[in-house]
């Protein structure tokens, strides 16, 4: 068994299954799809406070699992 970190891709070929959230509009961060490679070698989902410690936002996104499944 490693400690490493693994990289999963779970934004796969499109980011159009995602939505950005936030609690207020005033706290808002900047959510963009970035098509740089990362860890994992695809594109990412990304979010960016502009150096604000105040904001705050989220990839919400329904995954379905089934029972007994982990």
């Amino acid at each position: 068994m490693t400690d490493e970190p693994t990289a999963t891709n779970l934004v796969g070929s499109s980011a159009s299954d995602w939505q950005s959230a936030s609690p207020r509009l005033a706290l808002r961060p900047r959510f963009f799809y970035d098509e740089q490679p990362g860890p994992s070698g695809s594109a990412s989902l990304a979010i960016s406070g502009g150096g604000n410690p105040a904001c705050f936002g989220y990839w919400p996104r329904a995954v379905r699992v089934e029972p007994g499944g982990y």
